[in-house]
């Protein structure tokens, strides 16, 4: 998030490979089952 100082709403999803539909479906699905004790709501990114 260093080239978007300026103009933080100018974001171009097609420069970002997290904002590919098809690479959030196959990452999501991909991520292991929260351990014992932690909520899927509060996940370790959140």
């Amino acid at each position: 998030m260093t080239e978007n100082t300026g103009n933080p709403q100018q974001y171009d999803a097609s420069q970002d490979p997290d904002a590919d539909p098809e690479q959030l479906q196959s990452s999501a699905p991909t991520q292991p089952d929260q351990a014992e004790g932690e909520d899927d709501d509060a996940g370790p990114e959140a």
